[in-house]
């Protein structure tokens, strides 16, 4: 038996370039899944290093299905903050939906760090759900 942990990581380049750059990195665990996505510096070529250069715990959330995520495809999944400012909820729901459209446990850790902050919140969270809809079709495959 292999014991290594499936990781992928991605670079999305900026779709303006007022905005930043992100990375992307799915920890595949026994049941669940382990979501970073935050803005970055860093080229393509070197975006396994993002992760290390960002903040882990800057908002930090826990989406779990439920069963009536199964009945209804507009039921809200369980969904808690680990870490963060109570006044950014983007993790949470973040892993809200995708613990309902994934349909496991999911945490997700997001940090648009100081150059996410100054871009309008309308484009950060243009390009997020963007980044989700890509997280859904690696997951789900």
């Amino acid at each position: 038996m292999n014991g290594a942990i499936p990781i992928h990581t991605e670079y999305f380049p900026p779709s303006d370039p007022a905005l930043p750059a992100f990375a992307l990195q799915i920890i595949k665990l026994v049941d669940s899944y382990m979501i970073w996505v935050g803005t970055t510096d860093v080229q393509a070529e070197e975006v396994d290093r993002a992760m290390g250069q960002g903040n882990l715990c800057k908002n930090w959330a826990y989406g779990l299905p439920t069963k009536m995520n199964c009945v209804s495809a507009g039921a809200d999944a369980i969904g808690t903050s680990l870490f963060g400012s109570a006044d950014s909820d983007t993790a949470l729901s973040m892993a809200q939906r995708l613990g309902r459209r994934i349909g496991k446990p999911v945490f997700v850790s997001v940090d648009i760090g100081e150059r996410g902050g100054y871009v309008g919140g309308v484009e950060v969270r243009r390009e997020l759900g963007r980044i989700e809809r890509e997280i859904v079709k690696r997951v789900l495959g």
